[in-house]
């Protein structure tokens, strides 16, 4: 999912004790445990966040496409709501360099190989908004409305027919890469989301680096669409 050109501000959680609980890894229970209240991973504050998060995106696609099937807008919110997507912008925030974890999840080299642990992170922190402050719940649907705009926009623009797929692209980048002796490599990853329109995700490598990134409902119409993004700014810097 693409994110924003200007990310929107984080809403703030300003009871520490529930920010400590929001960032407690189930392996690493920070807090000193009494009678009265037990040490507290972030699991809880997941659940809630998972349902309100959900609740939000249902709501913003209902409004935003009232021509969709139930079907349809179940789809593109498995999209939106799935474990790549919410990882992508919990690190968008630096919330991974915050968790604290226990020493038997050290191996799993945080965040690079832990995926649903940043997602179930993102979670906790919007169940810790909405806990934490009397108007939590509309500034997580604010802040939600926002990070999802750019990915309702494409999806707009896809069921209206405005998005063209250059069948050429592919070999026209290739032929440029190979004319500027420039290494060009893609990769893909599958939502699992079946009969989504942004499935699959291509991300293009031009000489090492990423230079784009483009979703479709399939593997072969992704990699058209970055080949056709990543033509025209390699175009542009050349030109």
């Amino acid at each position: 999912m693409a994110l924003p050109s200007t990310l929107p501000t984080l809403p703030d959680i300003p009871d520490e004790l529930i920010r400590r609980q929001v960032f407690s890894h189930s392996s690493s229970l920070i807090f000193t445990a009494n009678e009265v209240t037990p040490p507290q991973s972030n699991e809880r504050l997941e659940f809630l966040g998972d349902s309100y998060l959900n609740f939000c995106i249902a709501n913003v696609l209902f409004r935003q496409f009232p021509t969709l099937t139930p079907g349809e807008l179940t789809a593109i919110r498995a999209g939106v709501v799935s474990n790549a997507n919410l990882c992508t912008w919990a690190r968008a925030y630096g919330l991974q360099n915050q968790l604290v974890m226990g020493v038997s999840m050290v191996h799993l080299q945080i965040p690079e190989k832990a995926e649903k642990i940043i997602a179930d992170l993102f979670e906790a922190y919007i169940g810790g908004v909405i806990i934490s402050r009397s108007d939590g719940r509309a500034l997580v649907e604010e802040f939600l409305e926002a990070m999802v705009k750019p990915t309702l926009e494409e999806h707009r623009m896809i069921l209206d027919g405005t998005i063209k797929v250059d069948k050429a692209a592919v070999g026209k980048l290739y032929e440029l890469a190979t004319i500027q002796k420039k290494k060009l490599e893609f990769k893909f990853t599958d939502s699992d989301v079946q009969g989504a329109e942004d499935r699959w995700e291509a991300i293009c490598l031009w000489a090492g680096k990423e230079a784009g990134r483009a979703r479709a409902r399939n593997q072969q119409e992704a990699k058209h669409r970055v080949a056709a993004k990543v033509l025209q700014d390699v175009a542009a810097q050349v030109s």
